[in-house]
């Protein structure tokens, strides 16, 4: 006896995979794959290299802070003591609140 989940029902007007269908469809993925490859390696002139230097430059001067502002601030490895207000590992503000820890999703 067989589940139901098991058997397989055809649509009425499909047809039956041919062998040629499979080696078109494995044609046509090859092409799309060479094509795909051929897109990423693109950035062959002297701008392009200049304007990726000048992005990279511009992504590594931004502040740290930036990232306390949007995710929260990060506790030091001493801890939170009680009584002071421990100062965050990255910008060195102080953290008066549990509330302003880093979390995994932004805070807005």
């Amino acid at each position: 006896m067989y589940h139901r989940s098991v058997i397989v029902k055809k649509a009425a007007d499909a047809r039956p995979v041919t062998k040629e269908m499979i080696i078109n469809l494995k044609q046509k993925e090859q092409r799309a794959d060479e094509l795909k490859e051929s897109v990423g390696f693109q950035r062959t002139s002297l701008w392009d290299h200049l304007s990726d230097l000048w992005t990279l430059m511009l992504y590594g001067m931004r502040p740290k802070s930036k990232q306390c502002i949007t995710y929260g601030h990060t506790l030091p490895s001493s801890g939170w003591i009680e009584g002071r207000k421990p100062k965050c590992s990255d910008c060195g503000e102080p953290i008066s609140d549990p509330d302003e820890l880093r979390k995994s999703l932004p805070r807005w």
